[in-house]
């Protein structure tokens, strides 16, 4: 929890983490569209796919961030206006997820020659794994 909470270690965490979720993304969807047998498929197509989508993303955390620094102090003790907080979180983030998928579908279609349905297998490829991995944990325990 220290690299979470200090200066340019929480910095770095984050780059990092975003580092391995966009490798992992593209990985991913990179295996799911050859297994399909798209044409013309590359890892650095999948690659620059999953991070220019990947950016409405990242770009819903700045109101995010806006918010958080115009909100009084007394504001963040109480519950009523957290609670207020997280949800204008979730619709920013909710907003964000769905713009990604737009813009990977779209993307996707355009790419690859892919139908609509292909483009959406592609896109949650990745979610279905980590939702199969996270099943696989709990069954183990």
């Amino acid at each position: 929890m220290y690299l979470l909470n200090a200066f340019p270690y929480n910095i770095i965490f984050f780059a990092f983490s975003l580092i391995v979720f966009e490798l992992y993304f593209s990985t991913i969807s990179y295996l799911t569209v050859k297994i399909f047998g798209e044409k013309g498929v590359s890892f650095l197509k999948c690659i620059s796919l999953a991070i220019s989508s990947n950016l409405y993303i990242l770009l819903s955390f700045f109101p995010v961030l806006f918010l958080f620094s115009i909100i009084p102090n007394s504001a963040k003790r109480d519950i009523f206006y957290m609670i207020l907080f997280i949800g204008f979180v979730s619709i920013f983030v909710i907003a964000g997820i769905i713009l990604q998928m737009i813009s990977f579908i779209r993307m996707s279609k355009k790419i690859f020659n892919q139908n609509t349905g292909r483009a959406f297998l592609t896109w949650f490829s990745p979610i279905f794994v980590v939702f199969l991995f996270l099943v696989w944990i709990t069954r183990a325990s």
